[in-house]
């Protein structure tokens, strides 16, 4: 249960800040050549819809959703501006150590603040849905699921149906 958790935050790293990049950079899996992947509100499916959320769950989650989205917006701008000022560092004739030590420990502030973020709103995904609910969440066993491997891209947004994602291998 905890694997699958972890897998669910590390969906949430993904969908508010490695999608973006990576198909900006043309490296995500399904992308192709001629431009980024589209959404497609004829076979776009809802993780969630398979776990027969409540009325007063739904408007908790769009809550939760919401506070996620205030929280990290920021923090995710600040970090794209720090891998950049990084990257820029790395190409200066005589690289200033100390300077490339203190990007990186900025970065890695940034992305421990992502991190708790997220740990933060699992917990609170924990406290709105029920255990059956969390279940199958893990499991993946409705429509917009991949195989069992969680939602095809988190809960906080929408999944691209239809297309194969790989993940790491939580064993």
């Amino acid at each position: 249960m905890k694997k699958k958790i972890a897998l669910l935050a590390l969906a949430l790293v993904v969908v508010f800040g490695g999608v973006q990049v990576a198909s900006a950079a043309g490296v995500l899996p399904w992308g192709s050549s001629s431009g980024p992947p589209l959404l497609d509100s004829g076979n776009w499916q809802s993780p969630l819809a398979a776990l027969g959320l409540s009325d007063q769950q739904k408007s908790q989650l769009q809550t939760l959703q919401q506070s996620m989205y205030d929280k990290v917006k920021n923090i995710r701008s600040q970090l794209f501006d720090d891998m950049f000022s990084l990257r820029q560092l790395e190409l200066q004739k005589n690289v200033d150590q100390s300077a490339v030590n203190a990007k990186i420990n900025d970065i890695n502030n940034l992305r421990t603040q992502l991190y708790n973020n997220g740990q933060q709103a699992r917990q609170q995904l924990q406290s709105i849905l029920s255990p059956d609910q969390l279940n199958k969440l893990g499991a993946g066993t409705g429509p917009g699921f991949r195989g069992g491997r969680g939602p095809a891209a988190g809960w906080f947004g929408p999944p691209f149906a239809g297309q194969q994602t790989t993940t790491p291998s939580s064993t």
